[in-house]
C-alpha cells in the first residue's frame, strides 16, 4: 500500500513547475522584458518543455554534472559578493547596522516556525539527488569498479562535505541579504528579492544587477530542473516496475530512445497544468509548502519503518552491511519529520492572511495522499470483491530488456492453480502492493 501511495505522490510532484516560474521571472528581468502573468507562464512552459524534451530525446549523463557546475560557479560568485558586503567593501553604508536586533518583530508561534522550516527544507531538497544517480558513481579500487556498497559510501562521505558547505553558504547568504536590505524590504519582497540585493550593491540599472546575476539565477534554475526531472523520472519508473501503478509496462519501458518516456510525459503534463493555473502573489510560497508537506508525511512513515525494522533485528536474519545509520541520526530525522507534519496545523497567533487559510497546503497535501489510498483500496479490495476475482502478480520482460511486475485478474476458483512456486516467491520485489 505504501509503495502505491508513494508512486501516486511521485507522479503528482511538480518541482519543475516551481523552478520554471522562477526561471521565467529572472530571465525576463535580465532581458528587460516586462513581466506579465501570461508571458511568465509561457516562458516557464517553454523551459519545462526544453528540459524534459532534452532528457526524452536522449538521456544525457552529464545533466547532473552540468547542474553541479552551474550551481558551483554561481555559489562562488555569490560568495565573493556577499563576503564583500559583510566586509564593507560595497557602496552599502553601515552594513552591520541592519543586523542589530535581527529578530525584532518576528513571529515565534509554532505555525510560523513550521512554515519557515518548510521553506528551508525545500532549499535542501537536492541533498539526496545524488542517490538517484548512484549507478553513475564509480569508485575505482585496484583497477576495477567497486561494488554498489562502496559507491554508496562514496556518496555518503561526499554528502557530509556538500551539506556542510551548502549550510555555510546559506548562512552567509542570509547574513548578506540582511546587511544589504532593510527588514521592511525583505518582508515585502517576492522571488525577485535577488534583484533587489544586486541593485543595492551594484546600483540600480547597472549591467551586473539587471543582466548578469539575474541570468545566473535563471541558469541555476534550468540546471536544477534537469537534475530534479531526471531523478523523479527514475523514482517513478522504479516504483512502476513493482507493478503498483496503472500501466506499469508503459511507465517502466525505456523503448525506443532508452529514456523513461512515460514518467517524463507525466511530469510535463502536470507541470504545464500547475504553471497554467491562475495564481496569486503567494503562489510560489504555497507551491513550495504544498510540495514539501506530503514529502514529510512519507519521511515520517519511513522513520517508523526503520524503527520497526530495528526492533525485529534480534529475531530476524537481516544483514545490515554498510547502510546502517546511527540511532541519533534516525531519531533526529524522525523528530523533524513528525513535527513538520503536526505543527503546521496549529493556528497562527495573528490569524490567517486575507483570502487564504493557513493550513490550505496541508489539506491539499493530504488530499494527494488520499488519492493514492483511494486508488489502492479500489484496485486491491473493492473492485476484486465486486468482480469476484483475485489480483495475482507476475513478471514481464519488456522490449529493450527492462523487467517489470504486473498484476492480473484471476477468478477466485482457479486462484490455487496459479499460486506462485517457491522460485517465484524468491523473486518477489522489495516494494509490493
Amino acid at each position: 500500500m505504501v509503495a502505491t501511495v508513494f508512486g501516486i505522490f511521485t507522479a503528482m510532484r511538480y518541482n519543475a513547475a516551481i523552478t520554471a516560474t522562477v526561471f521565467a521571472e529572472y530571465t525576463m528581468h535580465a532581458l528587460d522584458v516586462p513581466v506579465t502573468p501570461w508571458r511568465q507562464k509561457g516562458l516557464a512552459i517553454a523551459m519545462v518543455t526544453l528540459v524534459l524534451g532534452r532528457i526524452m530525446c536522449g538521456l544525457d549523463p552529464m545533466v547532473p554534472q552540468n547542474n553541479q557546475h552551474i550551481g558551483r560557479d554561481e555559489a562562488d560568485l555569490y560568495g565573493i559578493v556577499r563576503l564583500a558586503v559583510l566586509l564593507g567593501m560595497t557602496p552599502i553604508e553601515h552594513p552591520i547596522e541592519n543586523l542589530r536586533n535581527p529578530f525584532a518583530g518576528s513571529q515565534w508561534g509554532p505555525n510560523a516556525l513550521a512554515t519557515g522550516y518548510l521553506k528551508v527544507d525545500y532549499t535542501y531538497g537536492g541533498w539526496n539527488q545524488a542517490v538517484n544517480f548512484l549507478s553513475e558513481v564509480q569508485s575505482q579500487q585496484g583497477g576495477r569498479t567497486a561494488s554498489s556498497a562502496t559507491s554508496f559510501n562514496t556518496i555518503r562521505r561526499a554528502s557530509y562535505v556538500a551539506v556542510s558547505l551548502a549550510s555555510m553558504i546559506y548562512l552567509f547568504i542570509n547574513l548578506a541579504f540582511f546587511a544589504a536590505l532593510p527588514k521592511t524590504v525583505l518582508s515585502r519582497s517576492d522571488s525577485l528579492v535577488g534583484v533587489l540585493f544586486f541593485e543595492s550593491i551594484f546600483g540600480k540599472g547597472s549591467v551586473a544587477a539587471t543582466r548578469i546575476f539575474p541570468l545566473m539565477v535563471a541558469l541555476s534554475c534550468l540546471g536544477g530542473s534537469a537534475a530534479y526531472a531526471l531523478g523523479q523520472a527514475r523514482t517513478l519508473r522504479e516504483t512502476a516496475r513493482q507493478g503498483v501503478l496503472p500501466y506499469p509496462e508503459l511507465l517502466s519501458s525505456t523503448w525506443p530512445l532508452g529514456t523513461p518516456l512515460g514518467p517524463l510525459a507525466i511530469q510535463w503534463v502536470l507541470s504545464v497544468l500547475v504553471i497554467a493555473v491562475p495564481t496569486g502573489s503567494e503562489s510560489f510560497s504555497f507551491l513550495v509548502s504544498m510540495h514539501i508537506y506530503p514529502t514529510n508525511v512519507f519521511y515520517t512513515l519511513l522513520s517508523v519503518g526503520v524503527w520497526n525494522l530495528r526492533a525485529q533485528l534480534p529475531t530476524a536474519s537481516i544483514r545490515l552491511d554498510n547502510f546502517r545509520a546511527s540511532s541519533v541520526s534516525v531519531f533526529v530525522y524522525s523528530a523533524k519529520s513528525f513535527l513538520s507534519v503536526i505543527i503546521p496545523w496549529i493556528p497562527p497567533s495573528k490569524g490567517s492572511p486575507p483570502g487564504t487559510w493557513y493550513a490550505a497546503y496541508c489539506l491539499v497535501g493530504i488530499g494527494i495522499i488520499t488519492i493514492g489510498l483511494i486508488y489502492y483500496s479500489s484496485w486491491m479490495w473493492v473492485l476484486p470483491k465486486l468482480g469476484k476475482y483475485e489480483i495475482v502478480q507476475e513478471k514481464v520482460v519488456l522490449e529493450g530488456g527492462a523487467i517489470t511486475n504486473t498484476f492480473k485478474k484471476v477468478p477466485r476458483k482457479i486462484e490455487a492453480m496459479n499460486a506462485p512456486s517457491r522460485d517465484d516467491e524468491a523473486l518477489e520485489p522489495l516494494l509490493s502492493g
